[in-house]
């Protein structure tokens, strides 16, 4: 009971301020939930990106390089070459093909710029990824990376030479197949089978922790343009009866030589000549025998 003269001041009795804390306590949750799941998802959305772009980045590169391969009437000139390597599950194939680049192998020096082609000894296969630029950044699972080797100059020796730079890092397996318009095979060889007629190439990468991966497949065809046969060239033979020296006689021209007509396919029926009326006097017709018997009566007369 409160003294008289004195007022009570407003205020928030216990049972409502532990609701208070309680409503402002799940609010609070809810929001850092979702800011949660908003940020893994961005961050799953982004390896998955990763893993897409690094498969089809390698992708693209090395199908680019088999379009371009280098097509040449000598066989020295023409080079493709697939190793089956790695396991069924990480694929490492390596392929060593001649392609026509504008694209330099080596850098801006004028002197060594101005010496390469057009014609280059590319090899691709998988290695080990160079390490990254930051101090201290170590990835959970060790990534691979594609490798391609570029010679200016094709030489004898096809397994080194040239300048090798890592492409896209984040590759999981490798894998290339050429075919010869029936089959699939692991492996080829331009000097044994010749060039394939398609070239099927299979990259899988991966973000940078390994847990999303992602496929990308491209098909290349070759054009193979057949040479022309020479045509043989025909001799013409001399007549026995014909002197040596003369001019041999132009030819007569000759029926034979003329277009044939096709034979006519239209049936003829041949309708028989029907004989003349004759009276029961006239005479027989010729090779006829003789009407034996009585004359017959004309029609109405009495019998």
């Amino acid at each position: 009971m409160n003294p008289r003269g004195s007022r009570s001041r407003p205020g928030f009795t216990l049972v409502e301020l532990i609701v208070a804390g309680v409503i402002t306590g799940l609010v609070a949750a809810a929001a850092t939930l979702s800011v949660s799941h908003t940020l893994r998802a961005r961050d799953s959305a982004s390896a998955r990106h990763a893993a897409f772009r690094r498969a089809a980045v390698a992708a693209d590169r090395v199908s680019g390089d088999v379009r371009a391969l280098l097509r040449d009437p000598d066989p020295l000139g023409v080079r493709f070459v697939l190793t089956d390597s790695g396991s069924a599950d990480e694929a490492a194939d390596q392929i060593l093909l001649y392609a026509r680049t504008l694209r330099r192998a080596r850098a801006a020096l004028p002197t060594e710029a101005e010496s390469e082609g057009d014609a280059y000894e590319v090899q691709y296969r998988l290695g080990p990824a160079p390490p990254p630029p930051g101090a201290g950044a170590i990835s959970r699972a060790p990534l691979a990376a594609l490798w391609r080797r570029a010679d200016p100059v094709p030489d004898e020796n096809e397994l080194g030479g040239g300048v090798a730079s890592a492409l896209v890092a984040g590759v999981a397996a490798l894998s290339i197949e050429a075919s010869d318009g029936v089959g699939w095979f692991p492996a080829w060889d331009s000097d044994i089978s010749g060039l394939p007629h398609l070239v099927r190439i299979t990259v899988r990468g991966r973000d940078d922790s390994g847990r999303y991966t992602h496929t990308a497949r491209r098909t290349v065809a070759l054009d193979r343009v057949p040479v022309e046969p020479e045509e043989p060239v025909e001799e013409e033979e001399q007549d026995p009866e014909q002197p040596t020296g003369s001019e041999p006689s132009a030819p007569a021209p000759a029926e034979a030589d003329q277009p044939a007509l096709a034979p006519s396919t239209t049936r003829r029926f041949e309708v028989p000549a029907v004989p003349p009326a004759r009276g029961p006097d006239a005479e027989p017709a010729p090779g006829q025998p003789p009407r034996e018997g009585p004359a017959p009566q004309p029609r109405g007369a009495p019998r």
